[in-house]
């Protein structure tokens, strides 16, 4: 089975970069540039990994967490941003709904091992 991973950040070169990097990785990423287009893919795909810029320009990366979790509550979400200490000020309830905190920039060799661990080939 493919591997699916909404993959959303509203800066274009970061998304670009690491878009390149997960598809050579042999994954199948599906980038959304703003939380609008991330919500209209989120219908369209079954994600198994959702990558979300926490501090995107028209809504907040959280709306977008919660979203995924709706839809299909096995989706792991990753959440990134360069607000450090982030993790510390989010409730119980969002810190639930999220497997992964990723400082920005995203450490792409640490992203890939990370993968690896957690998708199984028969996810």
């Amino acid at each position: 089975m493919e591997k699916n991973i909404l993959l959303v950040d509203d800066h274009e070169d970061s998304r670009k970069i690491l878009a390149i990097i997960l598809k050579r990785a042999g994954y199948n990423v599906i980038p959304a540039g703003n939380g609008k287009d991330a919500l209209e893919e989120i219908g369209k795909t079954t994600f198994q990994v959702a990558i979300i810029d926490y501090k995107l320009p028209d809504i907040n990366g959280m709306e977008i967490v919660m979203k995924v979790k709706e839809v299909n509550p096995q989706t792991l979400v990753i959440l990134a941003s360069g607000l450090v200490g982030l993790e510390e000020t989010l409730d119980e309830t969002a810190k639930r709904n999220i497997d992964k905190f990723l400082i920005k920039p995203i450490d792409a060799g640490k992203l890939k091992d990370y993968l690896k661990e957690v998708l199984k080939p028969d996810d």
